[in-house]
């Protein structure tokens, strides 16, 4: 509800109503992602807790495999790009060296032409990206994708973080929720269907803090997630206020840099762990942090590789390029895909 005539006519709404407009847009959405597929997936992805290390690079290499030849001989921009490559020759993440990396601006330039032949575009979810690193793109998934990734972020996210999506929540997103000039000091709309308080994140301060605490103990939310930046400065402002800190099981972020003094002040104010974990609209990778403060790679989700400028593997340790492969989207192919981020 955030784009257009959708936004226009959410403004027009008193509270109560913009409040069940949320809950039945999260109905709409709730069919997409926890619809056909999303048990089964569910429980596979469970099932990978027992999986041995051969057993994991093994359904990783059949999966590239599989996406890198639907590319080669589906995807009009990697036939065309590819054509004197060897890409018969890739059979495992050690061979992606062979395929050329590929710039966000590629995709920019040649949208419709990443696309498998044969899938009808109307048939696809399209998200688009922030632009954070400078280009923002549409991506086209599989809806059969978004049932797959709402399974990913229960097993590989939200219960690593001792949460469920079935908790209370707050949420702390980009989503203009609450009029920018507004005087009124409900700084937050309320999701009934998933019982998720969406805070405002362009409202906090420490004169605001103690509304946004209040709000938190009063809807009863067991752990938050959202941008670190609107979370730490929600955390610090109510610090600085004299606020009694909220009790809260996890706080479970991502979307920008989570810089330690913001950990530090989550940390002390919502009396919980707080959790980095990495993703993007694409859905070429995923990585979430462990209760030991390490950070994993979700194997189900893509193949990384963290590249020097020249191209070659960095050491263990050493500050690269991630550059990303895709295992889950099979409508819109990105191999080899430069994020723009950096890690190590």
């Amino acid at each position: 509800m955030i784009h257009d005539w959708k936004m226009s006519l959410y403004w027009k709404l008193p509270v109560s109503l913009q409040e069940v407009g949320l809950s039945l847009y999260a109905r709409k959405l709730e069919k997409l992602y926890y619809g056909p597929g999303y048990e089964e997936y569910l429980q596979w992805l469970q099932g990978w807790r027992s999986w041995s290390m051969a057993d994991i690079r093994g359904w990783q290499n059949q999966q590239l495999q599989h996406i890198v030849q639907l590319a080669a001989t589906r995807v009009p921009y990697y036939r065309r790009k590819w054509q004197h490559i060897g890409w018969q020759n890739v059979s495992s993440p050690s061979d992606l060296h062979i395929l050329p990396r590929l710039d966000k601006q590629e995709i920019r330039q040649n949208e419709e032409s990443f696309l498998v032949e044969g899938v009808n575009p109307q048939s696809l979810w399209v998200e688009r990206t922030s632009g954070s690193t400078g280009t923002s793109l549409r991506i086209h998934l599989p809806m059969s994708m978004l049932s797959k990734h709402w399974a990913m972020m229960e097993v590989a996210v939200r219960n690593v973080g001792g949460v469920a999506q079935e908790m209370p929540r707050a949420m702390m997103g980009g989503r203009p929720i609450v009029p920018g000039n507004t005087r009124s000091q409900r700084y937050w709309r309320f999701n009934r269907r998933w019982r998720q308080l969406y805070l405002s994140s362009y409202h906090v301060s420490k004169d605001t803090a103690r509304s946004y605490a209040e709000a938190i103990r009063a809807y009863e939310s067991q752990w938050i997630t959202g941008y670190p930046s609107a979370i730490g400065a929600l955390a610090e402002g109510a610090l600085d206020a004299g606020v009694q800190p909220v009790s809260l099981r996890a706080a479970i972020v991502s979307g920008d840099t989570l810089s330690s003094n913001m950990r530090s002040r989550i940390e002390q104010f919502f009396q919980c762990k707080c959790f980095d974990q990495y993703g993007q609209c694409e859905g070429v990778c995923a990585a979430m942090e462990c209760a030991y403060g390490k950070m994993h790679i979700v194997s189900s989700v893509g193949i990384i590789e963290i590249l020097r400028e020249d191209g070659y593997p960095c050491v263990p340790g050493e500050i690269g390029e991630i550059v990303a492969n895709g295992l889950m989207n099979d409508a819109m192919t990105l191999v080899r895909y430069r994020l723009g981020d950096m890690a190590a």
